[in-house]
């Protein structure tokens, strides 16, 4: 990989795999014992910020084969899309017993030069190898990956080693602050949708009115409602459920012509995604046991999640827009309602918080894996309702106002932490490349 950018007097220019091994060997731990507990990494464990999770361990049987090798000390970039473009990787420490294991779809780099490690650390989160090897990756949409020839190959601008210090001290010092700064935006973020949800739980409980008069539902995770609302099972408003098929499809979104299958994850949020889809391809459909139209979806379409983690189970989002041939899967249920339920109130009962303690608590699974809530336990949800249709279409169209104020908000919070992480991209590229005039005495 050549680059035209000049180099600075006393740096030279390598490539990195004369600095540092990469994927060293596993036979360094080859003689540890078969059921002692070590640190493994799958790959949401590991964040775009290089903040890792180590509390995760396995048996080291369950991981010798077929996972990634690493020690304190290592570099961890993801190597899979979209995982690289979006920065995630590691500086290894605080692993049990000084190593561990994770997912195949990490590069490991080891120098033996704590300065080197530390400077390398930078170089492969620089503006310039991430955008040099998200044009390198290979493979199908959905599946490329970074090639080991590729990091191998990477022509690294190098400083004298004193030099190496400063600038991961200097960046050390200087991204910490960025973090910081990232960290209380996100802070914000989470603070407005905890305003949101408030703001919810006020309209699917007293309306229109703050002050309305309140009564007692008799059900203690409800608690108070207006006074001429009533608590009804969600069966009392619901003519029919259906339930999608799983078909086996493609790793990839659909084309234009082509049926596309719903992921589970288009109702999160609350708010429909129909790119949240993989492609069935057409080759497959004539196998396909049912009849396709049946399971396409339409505008105005209520669908809850089936199965999803425990915090999400029960998501639902009601369909706006929807393009052609997008079919629902077997981890969602798509709701028909009766006459007397406004489908956008319904949306706000479901995403409220006496809904979401009945999905966490009536679902099922593994602890840690996919929850799963029956058809007979959604239609046994326990909500309150406006007597009047009218009623609920009003209290949605205040909600939808008040929202919408907080959605700016947070609009605009999302665009300033894009701006600092891109400050911090172009921090590092120039540090790491001399660009920026750094001091050896920064080091302190």
């Amino acid at each position: 990989m050549t680059t035209t950018l000049d180099i600075p007097h006393g740096w030279q220019k390598i490539r990195l795999k004369w600095l540092a091994d990469l994927n060293p060997s596993k036979s360094e731990v080859a003689n540890w014992p078969d059921d002692a507990e070590v640190t493994f990494l799958p790959m949401e464990v590991v964040s775009e910020s290089w903040e890792v999770d180590y509390s995760r361990s396995r048996p080291f049987e369950e991981v010798r084969n077929g996972y990634t090798y690493f020690r304190d000390g290592d570099i961890l970039v993801a190597k899979i899309t979209p995982c690289f473009e979006n920065g995630k990787g590691a500086l290894v420490h605080g692993c049990l017993n000084g190593f561990g294991f994770g997912t195949t779809e990490f590069h490991v780099i080891r120098s033996s030069n704590l300065e080197t490690t530390r400077f390398l650390s930078y170089v492969v989160r620089s503006h310039r190898f991430m955008v040099e090897g998200a044009g390198m990756m290979t493979g199908t949409a959905g599946q490329k990956r970074l090639s080991d020839d590729y990091v191998k190959d990477f022509e690294v601008f190098l400083p004298p080693l004193s030099l190496r210090k400063s600038i991961a001290c200097f960046l050390d010092r200087k991204t910490a602050a960025i973090d910081t700064l990232i960290a209380k935006k996100q802070r914000l973020i989470q603070l407005l949708e905890e305003k949101r949800t408030a703001l919810i739980n006020q309209a699917v409980t007293k309306g229109l009115n703050p002050n309305a008069p309140m009564k007692d539902s008799g059900i203690r995770w409800i608690g108070e409602i207006h006074s001429l609302w009533n608590v009804r099972r969600l069966k009392w408003e619901v003519n029919h459920i259906d339930q999608g098929r799983s078909p086996v499809c493609a790793n990839r979104l659909a084309d234009e012509q082509e049926w596309g299958v719903l992921k589970v994850g288009c109702v999160n949020g609350g708010v429909f995604n129909e790119l949240e889809h993989k492609a069935f391809p057409e080759d497959l459909i004539q196998d396909f046991e049912y009849k396709i139209d049946q399971f396409e979806i339409q505008p105005g379409d209520i669908l809850v999640s089936r199965a999803n983690t425990k915090e999400l189970v029960g998501s639902a989002a009601r369909v706006d827009f929807v393009r052609p041939k997008l079919m629902l899967c077997d981890k969602l249920y798509r709701l028909h309602l009766g006459e007397k339920i406004d489908p956008d109130f319904l949306i706000l009962l479901l995403n409220s918080r006496c809904a979401r303690y009945q999905f966490e608590r009536d679902s099922s699974g593994a602890s840690g894996s996919m929850q799963n809530i029956s058809q007979e336990k959604l239609v046994d949800l326990l909500l309150p309702f406006p007597p009047d249709k009218t009623e609920q279409i009003k209290i949605n169209k205040l909600f939808q106002e008040r929202s919408l104020i907080l959605q700016s908000s947070k609009l605009k919070l999302f665009e300033q932490i894009g701006k600092l992480q891109e400050y911090r991209r172009s921090l590092i590229t120039a540090a790491v490349t001399g660009k920026l005039e750094i001091k050896e005495e920064d080091a302190a």
